[in-house]
């Protein structure tokens, strides 16, 4: 059960968390040593107008693979704006991002500068990329770019959003390959699924 007022999840051998669900006003215990993935797809809903999503940021900073749906992005913008400190994530290798709103955008060159070991960079499209967040300088062996039109702005928006930045190879995956691509966040064999109803966390009102 899932309330409200908090979430905790004790499970410091877990290695895949697949969390959907709606922010919290708080995350106060949650225990995810060895966590190796982590895929979040959290809301944003007025009844909670205070969201408190530091615990469980801190809870995840261990993983290697992180997927943020455009949902996540936006909620994690507006915890920010209230002061919200991102930890270092500093085993995360692989990290997915989108945003359906330009100002979702602002979040990406702060999450990249708290992952020093990135090595894989997905950008689920670039439609709501203006230009206005300006990227620091990255290095990663790839870069990878799902729902990619291939028209003058998407050219134009990919070029300004690497900037002067070093990709050992870019990926281009077409609009009717990605379809929201759900097979990047396939659960690799032997992991397993902790969702809002899952049994491996302990949730009170």
């Amino acid at each position: 059960m899932i309330s409200m007022n908090f979430m905790s999840i004790d499970a410091p051998n877990l290695l895949f968390v697949d969390y959907s669900h709606f922010a919290i006003s708080e995350y106060p215990n949650i225990q995810l040593e060895f966590l190796v993935e982590a895929r979040l797809d959290i809301q944003y809903i007025k009844t909670i107008k205070r969201p408190d999503i530091t615990g469980l940021f801190i809870g995840i900073s261990n993983v290697e693979t992180l997927r943020l749906s455009p949902d996540s992005v936006h909620v994690i913008r507006r915890c920010i704006r209230r002061g919200l400190l991102l930890p270092v994530f500093k085993n995360l290798v692989s990290f997915s991002f989108g945003s359906k709103k330009k100002r979702g955008w602002q979040l990406l060159p702060h999450l990249i500068e708290q992952s020093s070991k990135l090595e894989t960079l997905i950008i689920q499209g670039l439609d709501s990329y203006t230009g206005d967040a300006t990227m620091p300088p990255f290095q990663v062996k790839m870069l990878r770019v799902h729902g990619y039109g291939g028209n003058t702005k998407e050219v134009e928006r990919l070029q300004k959003f690497i900037g002067e930045s070093e990709c050992g190879e870019v990926v281009l995956v077409e609009a009717a390959e990605a379809v929201v691509d759900d097979a990047m966040y396939c659960k690799p064999k032997g992991f397993y699924t902790c969702g809002a109803s899952g049994g491996c966390g302990s949730c009170g009102g």
